[in-house]
């Protein structure tokens, strides 16, 4: 028998990210990884209700109800039919959908599976299938037709190579929230990058690494751009700090805060100090840990020369080499460094990396690394973009 304390992570397109991010902020070793597809199963007695929407990787959160020894739909048909039938009075309107992950069974007999289900049961109650031409249904349906409310149903079949797990959806990612943080921002810059709020919320779990207080910490970003990072730590409880060359950023940031506050009416007060100066050489107040995305570096042409993009890199190395450098003597080792640094797509798909990882001993920093996750898999990068981010995550020597 299976733990019924048993959760599924549905993770996003960037399977390793997403998976370094549950790493850091929950226990690794009640993680398994399934190897042929983009999920987690995690073992809890006290999953948070609002976990999802503090974890920028993560699509859905299901709880395992049943594993069954057979890759026979008709098994899956019968569970969903008898939890419909043991959980509600007759008559009650539920609304439900099915998604499959490595199912070998295409989205056609999923659908015939679902109005099966509903023919069947429709003396006893009033069933809606809510039916999608993909395997999965997207997050967008789930929060559309409401099918994470206590009447209606996203059932989850997933194969583990031996049979099927079956779990019910209890968390989805809050895509309308994030599309308001990035868009509904008064301040914004194309020409300094656009952070995805999805990507500041992973790049501030991985500074939380083990971190057994999750809590009263105060967050530092030298290079806050806009302020994306900061919002998010904001939105998590975090007291924040933000630096940047630009004073244009400092203000751009500054009046992105105020909005936060404002227009999504945080409630959780927290304190924000936003200063203009080079990290170079700038001494910042007290902070616990560092989540940043630095300088992406001078915008290239849509396809650039190899020569061009070097040139671009050695930039970038300089800057990044200097700013450790005067970080070093302002933190001690419990200050992790949760870092998004350029990398560049160039033709035929060559990835061109900041050469920094082989170059930390000299400057005085560790790598941090995960079991099973070669750091330069840890790339966030689109179709078709020549500048992507490498997450690295460091610590004091």
């Amino acid at each position: 028998m299976i733990n019924v304390n048993q959760y599924i992570f549905i993770l996003g397109r960037e399977k390793e990210i997403s998976s370094a991010e549950l790493c850091s902020i929950l226990e690794e070793k009640n993680l398994t990884f399934l190897d042929h597809l983009n999920i987690a199963i995690y073992e809890s007695n006290d999953l948070s209700e609002d976990l999802i929407n503090r974890l920028g990787g993560t699509i859905k959160i299901a709880k395992i109800e049943k594993v069954i020894n057979s890759s026979n739909i008709e098994s899956a048909k019968e569970y969903i039919q008898e939890t419909i039938q043991k959980n509600h009075l007759e008559r009650t309107k539920i609304n439900f959908g099915i998604s499959t992950y490595g199912v070998n069974i295409n989205y056609q007999k999923i659908n015939k599976l679902g109005f099966e289900i509903k023919k069947e049961l429709k003396n006893k109650f009033n069933l809606r299938f809510i039916q999608s031409k993909n395997a999965e249904l997207n997050a967008a349906t789930i929060i559309n037709n409401k099918l994470v409310n206590s009447n209606n149903y996203e059932i989850i079949l997933v194969s583990n190579n031996k049979g099927l797990i079956l779990a019910k959806t209890l968390q989805i990612q809050n895509i309308n929230g994030y599309a308001k943080r990035d868009f509904n921002r008064p301040y914004r810059d194309s020409k300094v990058g656009m952070l995805p709020p999805k990507l500041a919320q992973i790049i501030i779990n991985l500074a939380l690494f083990k971190s057994k207080n999750q809590k009263d910490l105060t967050i530092l970003d030298p290079f806050c751009g806009t302020g994306v990072i900061l919002q998010e730590a904001k939105l998590m409880g975090f007291d924040t700090i933000g630096s940047d060359i630009d004073q244009r950023m400092v203000e751009y940031t500054k009046n992105n805060l105020i909005w936060l506050d404002t227009w999504l009416k945080t409630t959780k007060q927290t304190s924000n100090q936003i200063i203009q100066g080079d990290s170079r050489n700038l001494t910042w107040p007290k902070f616990n840990l560092i989540a940043s995305e630095i300088f992406l570096g001078s915008p290239l042409p849509i396809n650039p020369s190899l020569n061009q993009v070097e040139e671009v890199k050695s930039e970038i190395t300089l800057l990044l080499k200097q700013f450790l450098l005067n970080l070093y003597h302002q933190i001690d080792k419990s200050v992790k460094i949760s870092l998004a640094i350029p990398v560049w797509n160039i033709k035929n798909n060559t990835l061109i990396f900041v050469p920094i990882i082989d170059q930390l001993k000299n400057l005085g920093y560790n790598l941090i690394s995960f079991d099973k996750i070669d750091p330069k898999d840890l790339v966030y990068i689109r179709p078709g973009q020549v500048v992507g981010r490498q997450l690295i995550l460091l610590e004091k020597e």
